[in-house]
């Protein structure tokens, strides 16, 4: 809350004493903050990072003393097109005390994609002047939930919701494709509803028999799966292989009041393993889809029956007047 209504912080260099007593003020307060806190000097080289600066990018403390704020950036954003004058240009407006804010994808040491809101505030002693300037970044893994969620949750018809969170999922989590299965109690077949690499006439076309091929698995077993690499996993069939390339997936089973209703599959973009935090927001994503299936052929059912006769089954005279 200081840093955000002052527009920055204060460090002063008086005597040693009290030089020793704030820059531990301030680094018990840094590290208190739920946001990670990156601090530069005049130069741009890094002089101090806390923990939840750590722990959203996976790089120890070690990794960024010393570097300069160049070599930062390039580090997360892990972009050979980085525009290095543009990045200095923002720490340079931040010396001279324009704080500057934009959401980025920062690349996570392990590989995965972590979005974040970055601040850049002034440094400036109690004479006013800028000797230095600090990086702040805000996790939006929480952010993004609520987003997922609310496109989960913005319709009742549930082809629009399943190709709307598809969607949303490659979007907002930073992953290559997704794909959804429903699974047909009748035929014991998953059907193939959505898919963010394959278009509407190639999904009508795939369809999973319950118990074969890694949905048909995660749907009988009720449990998530990890396939290291979908080019060559037996588990996954040639035409998606192809399709999908050299990557690591992890499929979810959709249920919901105790029945399995499909199966949900997360493609990252890279061979690569999941973190711990990627697979409780997949758990998450999962359980809210599940619902969201639910609630759609709820009300699907509850449509049908408003307009036939129940013992009949034949259309009604509401369903005739509406025509």
């Amino acid at each position: 809350d200081v840093y955000k209504r002052q527009g920055g912080i204060s460090m002063t260099n008086q005597s040693p004493k009290i030089d020793k007593l704030e820059q531990f003020s301030l680094s018990s307060a840094l590290e208190a903050l739920p946001d990670g806190i990156l601090l530069l000097d005049d130069m741009g080289e890094v002089l101090y990072v806390n923990r939840k600066f750590t722990d959203i990018t996976g790089y120890q403390y070690e990794k960024f003393i010393g570097l300069s704020h160049l070599q930062v950036i390039s580090l997360l954003l892990d972009n050979s097109d980085l525009d290095y004058s543009v990045v200095w240009g923002i720490f340079q407006q931040a010396l001279n005390g324009i704080p500057y804010t934009a959401i980025r994808t920062y690349r996570h040491r392990d590989g995965y994609s972590v979005p974040v809101e970055i601040f850049e505030y002034p440094v400036s002693d109690t004479r006013g002047h800028a000797n230095g300037a600090m990086l702040v970044i805000k996790d939006l893994h929480t952010h993004l939930i609520l987003k997922v969620v609310e496109t989960v949750n913005s319709s009742l018809q549930l082809n629009e919701i399943l190709e709307n969170t598809a969607l949303a999922i490659v979007e907002h989590i930073g992953l290559f494709s997704s794909a959804i299965f429903i699974l047909d109690q009748e035929e014991n077949l998953l059907q193939l509803a959505v898919s963010t690499v394959l278009t509407k006439d190639e999904v009508v076309n795939v369809a999973v028999p319950l118990g074969q091929g890694a949905p048909g698995l995660i749907a009988q077993s009720r449990q998530p799966m990890y396939v290291a690499n979908l080019q060559d996993d037996p588990l996954i069939n040639e035409y998606s292989r192809q399709k999908l390339g050299r990557r690591s997936s992890i499929g979810y089973p959709l249920i919901c009041k105790g029945d399995v209703l499909g199966v949900i599959a997360f493609d990252a973009e890279t061979v690569r393993f999941f973190s711990e935090k990627e697979k409780k927001l997949f758990q998450i994503i999962s359980n809210q889809v599940a619902i969201a299936i639910y609630n759609a052929n709820l009300f699907s059912k509850l449509e049908q029956l408003s307009i036939t006769d129940g013992l009949t089954g034949l259309y009604n005279h509401r369903y005739f007047q509406e025509s």
